[in-house]
């Protein structure tokens, strides 16, 4: 038995319908022998209703040759014997659906058995497999991949495509908090390309504002405890100060206090002892990005750098130059000073007060000067209680004998409501004991005898405060 190809059954019906005259040549077409089936040689097709009938693609061998016919028997003979070669040639390129055209039946059925004695083994062994292979995640199949392929000899384009593959999956790591399977990932990038691979590209990416990854990620780690958000930074430290980009803008979107808290402590510490990795965001338009930046600056070992924060002096939040406030308690004060003094005058009164705070706690004529300038105000004796108290504090830590002549001025109060003018005496009398030079004690004794009853009673309580009565 044997089957025609398409191209040959097609063939064949051209021959059929040729109606052109002249000598008729019997039905051969191109044949292959179907495997396995044991009858029939190449060149040779059976009839379908038998010998003899109509319609049959075979040669009826009982039938005498006689007139043309006789004499084309020997030409169809060379053409079968031809056919069977080019069959031979042609079976070993061309497949069937299962086994290659032409293949002993013999090895198809040794391969059924030898299937058949293994398949119990096989099958027990998929069934234990099977529920590991589903709990595999994504990224571990990949890494078990991609191991395979380094166990093997790659070529560079082969280095390309999985280092591809592994960005992605470190991707979808990151969508889905999977750290432990990320610093994996990351492992493998570092093995892939020798330590060559650049995580900007993917820190870019993550850290756009519309980033949909960072955006859930954010909200995440909002809702987790402080054990989760450690477990982030540890792999956030595993990609390096590249990093700093994506954790800034996560910071940006965090609403809840031990998240923020936790990623300015991670930022810090990529900073320490460089600051300016986040001088960048010191001009970002939004404030409390602003803010965060200040903060990791003042946190950085050895105390923030002046130069970066001067801009920020004018900034209109006040929230920000608060921060420049905080961030420079940790900086030398003879560096901190020119910055502070020009805060002094801060709109936001609390400003104000933790500015002066700080410039009372050494000498220096500069601020003394700078305190002068704002108790010689006409307007100052208008000003509310805690801000007078304020200023005559810092100006009693950092003014010498060169602010008395001032300060005795303010003792004397023309025009004032005398329910103002004694707290105001007293708050005068404080600073200029604190001076504590022996030209201060002599101007507060010498003006213990006024005959202003609010001057008198405020050196008088003064001097007895300090027994130097």
């Amino acid at each position: 038995m044997s089957y025609v190809d398409a191209e040959t059954d097609a063939d064949l019906d051209d021959e059929r319908h040729d109606d052109s005259p002249g000598e008729h040549t019997p039905e051969t077409g191109k044949v292959l022998p179907w495997p396995g089936s044991g009858g029939g040689t190449p060149g040779e097709v059976e009839p379908k209703d038998g010998p003899g009938t109509p319609g049959r693609t075979g040669v009826d061998e009982s039938a005498p040759p006689t007139g043309e016919s006789a004499g084309a028997t020997p030409s169809l003979s060379t053409a079968a014997e031809e056919e069977q070669s080019d069959v031979a040639t042609v079976s070993i390129r061309l497949r069937s659906d299962d086994w290659l055209a032409g293949e002993p039946a013999h090895e198809l059925e040794e391969c059924y058995l030898a299937l058949t004695a293994t398949s119990s083994t096989d099958l027990d062994r998929f069934a234990a497999d099977l529920p590991q292979d589903r709990g595999c995640s994504l990224v571990q199949a990949t890494l078990g991949m991609v191991g395979d392929a380094l166990r093997s000899s790659l070529r560079e384009d082969d280095r390309a495509d999985l280092t591809d593959l592994l960005e992605r999956a470190l991707y979808d790591a990151i969508a889905v908090a999977g750290w432990a399977d990320a610093r994996q990932v990351f492992d493998g990038l570092t093995e892939l390309t020798e330590g060559r691979w650049d995580a900007a590209p993917l820190i870019d990416r993550l850290a756009r504002a519309d980033s949909p990854v960072s955006g859930s990620l954010v909200r995440y780690l909002d809702e987790r405890t402080i054990a989760d958000l450690t477990e982030f930074v540890a792999f956030a430290h595993t990609l390096g100060p590249v990093a700093i980009t994506w954790l800034m803008s996560l910071l940006a979107r965090a609403s809840q206090e031990p998240t923020r808290r936790t990623l300015v402590q991670a930022l810090t510490e990529f900073c320490e002892g460089n600051p300016a990795l986040v001088a960048p965001w010191l001009t970002d338009e939004r404030w409390h990005v602003v803010r965060n930046a200040v903060c990791i600056i003042g946190t950085t070992a050895g105390g923030a750098i002046p130069a970066l924060l001067h801009p920020l002096v004018d900034h209109p939040e006040p929230c920000v130059r608060r921060e420049v406030i905080v961030a420079l308690a940790n900086t030398p004060i003879d560096a901190a000073r020119p910055l502070l003094i020009a805060l002094i005058e801060d709109s936001d009164a609390s400003n104000r007060r933790a500015v002066l705070h700080r410039l009372g706690s050494e000498r220096h004529p500069e601020v003394s000067a700078a305190l002068l300038r704002i108790v010689r105000d006409p307007d100052f004796r208008r000003r509310p209680v805690e801000e007078v108290r304020s200023v005559t504090t810092a100006l009693g830590g950092c003014a010498g004998d060169e602010a008395l002549p001032d300060l005795e001025q303010q003792l004397y109060a023309p025009g004032w409501f005398n329910n103002w003018a004694a707290p105001h005496c007293q708050m005068i009398a404080r600073c200029i004991i604190r001076i504590g030079t022996p030209a201060a004690v002599a101007l507060l004794e010498r003006n213990a005898s006024s005959r202003v009853a609010a001057t008198r009673d405020a050196c008088r309580l003064v001097l007895r405060a300090t027994k130097h009565a």
